[in-house]
């Protein structure tokens, strides 16, 4: 099957083929940002909705968990009973804002190892607790040299571990939220990428049939309207280029044919003039079928002509019989009356 070239396909083909080109392009890149737009919505979403939180969270209660351990120093060196009863206050209170802010990223979608995470944090943190009740009895017994022992010794060990455990859930959310930034990035560029890509790709298809239609049509106008000119001065020694298969070699084809047509009546009524002018009456057309609609009456035209001409030199022809038998006629006359 042989393909056809774009000079083959007919123009308004090649318009709808731009139209369609071109809405396509338009579709699959609002289709691809629409599609991109929405990933990076929802990365972003985690981001703020889960990681950031979580982060937020961890950082909150290793603040907190440190408040508490600056409390209880406090408590463990002074010896004012107010404000050891103030300070007891203040920890109870932490207390409560560390277990809520323990159940808050329980209930944040997570991963699992960020909830592991939490949970040891969690474990050891009551671990330092209980070791913080028998601190604080300790300080309140004013025994202050065993209670500085137990801060710095057992108590700072806890609390060291419980704190590195926050900020490794820390840092583990920060990687986690650097990876989510690095996939939205990818997506951002991606979409930038296909953007690109699609407009280039429809740009491209756009510019061929551009030019494809403006040599299809401007070239070729030029020369059907240079024929058409030299036409209708007279000369038909004409021949256009017919072999492109969209609009205007369809018409440079019936321009020919027209040309032609008129150049098979010129020569056919030449050479029957030139007949009919040697008395040949009887001169058939050798086109008759050029002769056809609006030229038709041409050909009849030139039949009724020769029938007249035809009849006239009949006509003529027997007169000229007549005169020839008249003078016969009068010359033996004119021999008789010599005769006699």
């Amino acid at each position: 099957m042989k393909m056809k070239t774009l000079r083959d396909i007919k123009i308004s083909t090649k318009l709808m083929l731009l139209g369609a080109v071109s809405i396509l392009g338009l579709l699959v890149l609002g289709r691809e940002s629409v599609s991109t737009a929405w990933k990076i919505n929802q990365a972003g979403m985690v981001l703020n909705d889960v990681w950031m939180n979580a982060v937020i969270v961890a950082e909150e209660l290793n603040t907190a968990t440190s408040d508490y351990r600056i409390r209880e120093s406090r408590h463990a060196v002074t010896t004012d009973p107010q404000l050891m009863e103030q300070l007891e206050s203040e920890l109870w209170q932490l207390q409560q804002d560390i277990n809520e802010k323990f159940r808050l990223y329980e209930k944040l979608p997570t991963l699992a190892e960020d909830q592991e995470l939490m949970q040891r944090a969690k474990a050891v943190w009551n671990e330092y607790l209980d070791y913080s009740r028998i601190l604080i009895e300790t300080s309140k017994g004013n025994d202050r040299e065993l209670a500085t022992e137990m801060m710095m010794g057992v108590s700072q060990e806890l609390f060291n571990e419980a704190s590195g455990l926050f900020l490794d859930s820390v840092a583990h959310t920060k990687q986690i939220v650097d990876v989510e930034r690095e996939q939205t990035d990818r997506l951002y560029h991606r979409l930038s990428h296909i953007k690109l890509l699609v407009i280039g790709l429809v740009s491209m298809v756009v510019i061929i049939l551009i030019v494809s239609l403006i040599r299809s049509i401007r070239e070729p106008s030029k020369k059907l309207a240079e024929a058409a000119r030299r036409a209708t001065g007279g000369n038909l020694d004409i021949q256009l280029d017919d072999t492109a298969g969209d609009e205007i070699g369809i018409l440079a084809g019936a321009m020919n044919q027209l040309i032609q047509r008129l150049q098979d009546i010129i020569s056919d009524e030449i050479h029957m003039f030139q007949e009919i002018g040697s008395e040949n009456f009887d001169i058939k057309s050798g086109c008759e079928q050029a002769y056809r609609g609006d030229f038709a009456p041409i050909l009849y035209e030139m039949t009724s002509l020769q029938s007249r001409l035809k009849e006239m030199n009949r006509q003529h022809a027997e007169e000229a019989e007549k005169l020839e038998k008249e003078i016969e006629r009068l010359k033996k006359r004119v021999m008789e009356d010599e005769q006699e």
